[in-house]
């Protein structure tokens, strides 16, 4: 498997997608666990007809690197690369995807297409032409639309533990989710997605119990709007024609994607593939060094390093 070198490349930026709430009923860790006083102060951009909460830091004339998240969490879920980056000296910006966080709730539901555009729209009101785009699940299913569609905004992508379609077995359990948030709330769901996202060896960690309560604080509506989104989508007929440098970053224990990714991988012309061991749907959480590596990899081949 080939790997690459580092990359300070040009012009780069990162967006994080998520905040924190504090207060929540769900689980009795403080967010402390992700050193939130080492995060710069939030603002609100609008784009696309709606508000964005942005975290922004690093040199503003830094290397560009947009980081994008899962369904049910935030910008946090990154705390960690999120350190490694600025002191690799990007500029770093976060922001919470739409229905999450303190980003706008608008009503359900949504479209892949539509959170998509939210990224483009929020890099035309921050006057950004192009990011290396990093992201995981929902997020980096939005990467895939992206390169499809919107290849020059894009310098390169990390696509984390994501699919390019969904198909009945993936799309069919969204419904029951949606009806059970609105029935009995998000904390209906959080226990039973931390178990599909981590593997039982690291379900108590601290970390955990903190995506445990990110998970609770999901609006019931942005959630319902997200997972409409996720049943209905397939950019698998454009990746044979996505001409950018991509790494394909997978948890080796996260069901049947790494299989699914490894088929990706084969057909997306200019792609590296990286299993992380010992880790499941987070793997930046899960096995933050092996990902870190894998990101930092990334980035070298990027720069022909």
């Amino acid at each position: 498997m080939p790997h690459g070198a580092i990359l300070p490349c040009g012009r780069s930026f990162i967006i994080w997608s998520g905040t924190h709430r504090r207060g929540s009923t769900c689980g009795g860790l403080d967010h402390t666990g992700f050193h939130p006083m080492t995060q710069p102060d939030t603002r609100i951009v609008q784009a696309g007809g709606a508000g964005f909460a942005i975290v922004e830091d690093g040199p503003p004339d830094a290397p560009c690197v947009l980081f994008s998240h899962s369904i049910m969490t935030t910008h946090a879920m990154w705390q960690g690369q999120f350190g490694l980056l600025r002191q690799a000296g990007y500029r770093i910006i976060a922001y919470d995807a739409r229905g999450h966080g303190a980003s706008t709730v608008t009503p359900a539901p949504y479209t892949m297409r539509q959170l998509g555009d939210d990224v483009i729209a929020l890099m035309d009101a921050m006057e950004i032409d192009a990011v290396h785009l990093v992201g995981l699940s929902l997020g980096g299913m939005i990467a895939f639309d992206l390169a499809v569609r919107h290849p020059r905004r894009l310098s390169s992508a990390v696509i984390c533990d994501a699919r390019a379609d969904s198909p009945p077995s993936f799309a069919g359990p969204w419904d029951e989710r949606i009806a059970l948030a609105r029935a009995e709330g998000m904390q209906s769901l959080a226990s039973s997605t931390i178990a599909r996202w981590f593997g039982a060896a690291g379900r108590e960690t601290d970390a955990v119990r903190v995506v445990h309560r990110l998970i609770c604080d999901t609006p019931v509506e942005g959630f319902a709007g997200t997972a409409a989104a996720l049943k209905d989508f397939d950019f698998r007929d454009g990746l044979d024609g996505v001409d950018l440098p991509v790494t394909l970053i997978c948890g080796e224990d996260d069901g049947v994607l790494p299989a699914e990714m490894a088929s990706l991988a084969r057909r997306i012309p200019r792609s590296v593939l990286e299993m992380i061991p010992s880790a499941g749907h987070l793997p930046n959480i899960e096995n933050r060094a092996a990902f870190d590596a894998a990101l930092m990899r990334h980035f070298a081949r990027v720069a022909g390093r």
